[in-house]
Parts: C-alpha cells; sequence; structure tokens
C-alpha cells in the first residue's frame, strides 16, 4: 500500500457529530446537498442541516423499526427518506416533520440495504432471505403505490447485501455473499440479464459513477471499476488494499469519477486512483488524543465536491473538507 497520497485534495477535519448510541451503519445526503441523514444500530436516524458550516440535528426519526437501522436514501422528488432495517421491514419517512409515511414488511430475513431510482419512482430493498425487491412509489408522497406490482429479483444463493439503480434507471445491480453481482434491465421485464462472478469474496457493495457509465464494487479488500457498454460489463481496473491488518467496510466515488474513497476497521481513509494507479494511498490515519476516528468506519458519502462525511462504531459521525 503506497503511503504517498494520489490525489491532490488534502482531507481537513471540521466537525465531529455526537447523538447516536451505537454504530452508525449508513450515512446518506439528499440531492440537493442540504441535508444529512445517519442511521444506527440504535435503531433512530438523526436528521441533520448540512446547508452551512455550522452543521446541527435537525429531528431525530425514531419508533418505526424495532431493530437495527441498516441503510437509508432520499428521494429526488419531495421530503422523502426511506430505510431499511433488521427487523425485516423497509419505511418510508416525511423527513421535513419526522412523521412515518407508509411501511412494508415482505421479505423474509434482515433488510441490508434500500435505493431510490434518479426519477423518485421505484424504490429496490435488497435483503438477507437472498432477494432484492422493486417497488413502485408515488412520487413525493412517500406512499407505495396501492396494488402497484412488486418484482421480486431472485436468483442470488446467498444474502444480497446492496443494490442500486443506475443513474438513467433502466439497470439495477445486486451484489451477494455468493460473491456474484446481477444485472437487472428495465427493458426486460427486471429479469436478470447478466452475472459477473470474476470475485473471490463476498461482494459488499455496488455504486455508479457520478460522472461515467462506471461502477464501482466492494469484494473483500478489492475494489473494481466496471464498464458498461450497452448490455455488457467489462473491468477496467482492479485494486486490492494488499493489506492484513484492515478491512475496508465501504467506498465511495469522490465527486470528480475518477478517485474513490475507502474507509476501514482500522479507523483510515484511504484513497485510489483508479484511473492510473494500482494501490492504495493513505488519506487520513487515527491520531491519538483527538477527536476523529478511533475506531472502525463503517460508512461515508460526499456531500457536494467538497465535503465528506464518515461515520464509526462507535457512533461518532465526522465532517471533512476537500482543501
Amino acid at each position: 500500500m503506497s503511503s504517498t497520497v494520489s490525489y491532490e485534495k488534502e482531507l481537513v477535519h471540521r466537525k465531529s457529530l455526537g447523538g447516536h448510541e451505537g454504530a452508525v451503519l449508513y450515512c446518506a445526503v439528499d440531492p440537493k446537498d442540504k441535508i444529512l441523514a445517519t442511521c444506527s444500530v440504535d435503531g433512530r436516524i438523526i436528521i441533520w442541516t448540512i446547508e452551512t458550516d455550522e452543521i446541527v440535528p435537525l429531528r431525530t426519526l425514531k419508533g418505526g423499526h424495532t431493530g437495527e437501522i441498516t441503510s437509508c436514501a432520499f428521494s429526488s422528488i419531495g421530503p422523502i427518506l426511506a430505510s431499511s432495517s433488521r427487523d425485516k421491514k423497509v419505511i418510508l419517512w416525511h423527513h421535513d416533520t419526522g412523521k412515518r409515511a407508509s411501511r412494508l414488511e415482505l421479505h423474509s430475513d434482515a433488510v441490508l440495504h434500500c435505493a431510490f431510482s434518479k426519477d423518485g419512482k421505484f424504490l429496490a430493498s435488497a435483503s438477507r432471505d437472498k432477494t432484492a425487491r422493486l417497488y413502485k412509489i408515488r412520487p413525493g408522497a412517500g406512499e407505495f403505490v396501492p396494488g402497484g406490482d412488486v418484482k421480486q429479483l431472485v436468483g442470488h444463493t446467498a444474502a444480497v447485501n446492496f443494490v442500486q439503480f443506475s443513474p438513467d434507471g433502466a439497470v439495477v445491480l445486486t451484489c451477494s455473499d455468493d460473491r456474484t453481482i446481477r444485472t437487472w434491465r428495465r427493458d426486460n421485464d427486471w429479469n436478470c440479464g447478466t452475472t459477473l462472478t470474476e470475485f473471490t469474496a463476498p461482494v459488499k457493495s455496488v455504486l455508479f459513477s457520478p460522472v461515467d457509465p462506471v461502477f464501482a464494487s466492494l469484494a473483500g479488500n478489492r475494489v473494481t471499476v466496471w464498464m458498461m457498454h450497452g448490455s455488457s460489463y467489462d473491468a477496467e481496473n482492479s485494486v486490492d488494499i494488499r493489506s492484513t491488518d484492515k478491512q475496508l467496510k465501504a467506498i465511495s466515488f469522490v465527486p470528480d469519477g475518477r478517485h474513490i474513497v475507502g474507509v476501514a476497521d482500522d479507523a483510515t481513509i484511504n484513497i485510489w486512483d483508479s484511473i492510473e494507479r494500482n494501490s492504495w494511498s493513505n488519506w487520513y490515519n487515527k491520531r491519538p488524543n483527538q477527536d476523529q476516528h478511533r475506531t472502525a468506519i463503517l460508512t461515508c458519502c460526499f456531500s457536494g465536491k467538497n465535503r465528506f462525511i464518515s461515520a464509526d462504531s462507535d457512533g461518532l459521525v465526522d465532517v471533512w473538507e476537500l482543501v
């Protein structure tokens, strides 16, 4: 692993946010970059305002889930937030009021991830029951369409860890502990089109680049960048963090679409130039006697081009600036 940082901007710590009573498993920023949501093993979602440097909690969403909240996702239309939980439920919230809008319990095991389509008309969920599901949503209303078709995506042979819509909404990606990624196409009635099997470890997440027809996958400590060519998918570059002392827990594209950030269980933040380099660089190392992360960093996301957010197993949320 290289010690030379491969990115021209420095990561500067700006603020630490407390409030959760257990590990923060997921964080998400709304499409307008005004609101942050963090969800935790404590069964709560905290909504934060991030419009200015004065980041403060707006409200806490609670009373809907009875288990750890594994993920959350903002709709692009209206003040709607979706959440998933180990209690097998998917809930839609009005995050501006804190009120629950609607709830579904169709999975037979823990729901590990949820995601909206860019147009806000579909919500997808991924579960330990080896399936993913697609739901029709009434955009902006926080309601599942009554009688709307719920498409069950069946084919994985182990827990489905993550689900993601392509930016144009034409493709859904799912990844699984069965060491595969499956692609499901809208023009094929959401049936499986391609199965990617080039993995030697469970695939924990997939995410699309903000600028290109590209997505990245995390399997073990290896991140692979895939180029989409119609209905075919080619591995463009792949790199392992090559360390027995750390385990990558989550990844996120830098807004330039070229660099990828990986947060790890040794409280480090790492970065990779996915085009020109074949190794990771340290972007942040834990520092004794400071307020930043000292335990496993479990999730991360970007807000705009110059703000980065990470959260850890102690429930600490750190806000960083790229300078």
